[in-house]
């Protein structure tokens, strides 16, 4: 029995993504959720952190305009593969994810939720989470509110200088890092670095250990800043103390902040963590 066409149908599609623990109102440590409107093309995601620290890579707010073709698989798939009949979730538990999947399409509306540890029911949905997963790869190649964090050495001062850059087309607002403070381990602005270990042909290299430097901080409350579309705040860690001389680091740049705002900006407030490209220096 041949798949009825779906071809031109308005649907709504929306996924969310929650891992980890609550660490701030309403915000897990990895969220993720994306729209989708298929009269219009429409592709809104919003996502706090990357599901692996991705380094480099972006949060915030994404929109694009998807092609017809895109939207199509996804919505062929979600029928092919039975997303109607999927089976409630089995498995959870602590260090898993939490997806769910809800579609309108015609008059059916559909809500689904399964684990990362649901193997059986992502092995049904392969094609369509695939093509999911294609669709959000795109759309965060449109940052529309989004921040990307940097790091640049500073090694004559001995220290880092850390960047907070909007690389969207509207203002964002966050807490000043500088007044945000270094009690909370989930909220703080700096890098970490570890020894690069020297390599050893067919010897696998002991994991690294990191240790963390932040910023220098401003006492007094945490202040909201804007940051304008192309802006960028940077800021200078505290020293460096004692580096080894003559051994590589590996150096990162790491923004997280979950604190929720007083809803009082007129622009989107970044909330989340984010990690800076790789660098490696040697002192």
């Amino acid at each position: 029995m041949s798949t009825p066409s779906t071809r031109g149908q308005p649907f709504i599609l929306t996924y969310t993504s929650i891992g980890g623990p609550e660490l701030g109102p309403k915000l897990y440590e990895r969220q993720t959720s994306l729209s989708i409107h298929g009269a219009d093309r429409n592709v809104v995601l919003e996502q706090h952190r990357s599901e692996s620290d991705e380094a480099g890579a972006p949060i915030g707010i994404f929109r694009w305009a998807a092609d017809p073709e895109s939207l199509q698989k996804l919505i062929e798939h979600a029928i092919e593969e039975r997303l109607e009949d999927l089976a409630p979730p089995a498995r959870g538990g602590p260090g898993t994810t939490v997806m769910t999947i809800a579609l309108d399409l015609d008059d059916r509306k559909i809500s689904k939720t399964l684990t990362s540890a649901d193997i059986p029911q992502i092995g049904q949905l392969e094609y369509f989470l695939y093509q999911l997963n294609q669709i959000m790869f795109a759309a965060r190649q449109a940052p529309y509110q989004a921040v990307r964090v940097t790091v640049a050495p500073d090694l004559p001062a001995h220290r880092f200088q850390v960047g907070i850059e909007n690389i969207g087309k509207a203002n964002v607002c966050l807490f000043d890092p500088r007044t945000i403070g270094s009690g909370d381990p989930n909220r703080w602005i700096g890098v970490r670095l570890a020894e690069l270990p020297p390599e050893i042909p067919g010897v696998t290299s002991p994991p690294l250990e990191w240790s963390e430097i932040h910023v220098q901080q401003e006492t007094g409350a945490s202040r909201v800043l804007t940051l304008k579309a192309g802006e960028r705040l940077t800021v200078p860690s505290a020293s460096w103390a004692h580096p080894r001389q003559g051994v590589k680091y590996l150096v990162q740049g790491v923004w997280s902040d979950y604190a929720a705002s007083s809803g009082s900006e007129n622009c989107y407030f970044m909330r989340g963590a984010g990690f800076s490209e790789n660098l490696t220096v040697a002192p």
